[in-house]
């Protein structure tokens, strides 16, 4: 479901909106400060590792997204742990053998920035820092509307590799 803050009391910043800043350590240790990150494309994807629709959503996530975009300078993904610490998001990670990073958020500090509930939950960040697109629940359509966005977005990038 195409989301929005006025269209969904769930999530709390509007698409267009400058999106909220916080820091992350991933589970590689690259320290991430959201707001030092201008220029690039970001993807946030907000997941547990109980929830049916983000076990589905994962590897289509790691295959055209991260396998995609990783050599990209310009774009980044951090898939966030929602109240889960780096040693369940360790484990989940082996036991799958996702290579995106993870970002751990047990206190739900940065899901708590972008939304009340529901997951797994999508927002897409540009250059800028604006929000450009976000969703919640698990869906080939929207996710292939995310590929579509991150294409354009990144296209200039393309041609250069």
């Amino acid at each position: 479901m195409i989301t929005d803050a006025k269209t969904d009391p769930t999530t709390l910043i509007s698409t267009g909106s400058l999106s909220p800043s916080f820091e992350c350590i991933t589970s590689g240790g690259a320290e991430i400060n959201i707001a030092e990150m201008r220029g690039k494309v970001i993807m946030l994807n907000f997941f547990a590792v109980w929830c049916p629709p983000c076990k589905l959503e994962l590897p289509v996530l790691q295959k055209y997204v991260w396998e995609e975009y990783k050599d990209y300078e310009d774009f980044m993904l951090l898939v966030i742990g929602r109240e889960h610490d780096s040693k369940v998001i360790e484990g989940f990670i082996a036991e799958k053998g996702y290579k995106m990073p993870f970002v751990p958020d047990p206190d739900r500090r940065i899901f708590d920035l972008f939304a009340t509930q529901y997951i797994p939950r999508n927002v897409v960040i540009d250059r800028d820092g604006i929000i450009i697109f976000q969703n919640r629940s698990y869906s080939a359509k929207e996710l292939k509307i995310i590929e579509d966005i991150l294409e354009e977005k990144l296209k200039n990038i393309k041609s250069e590799l």
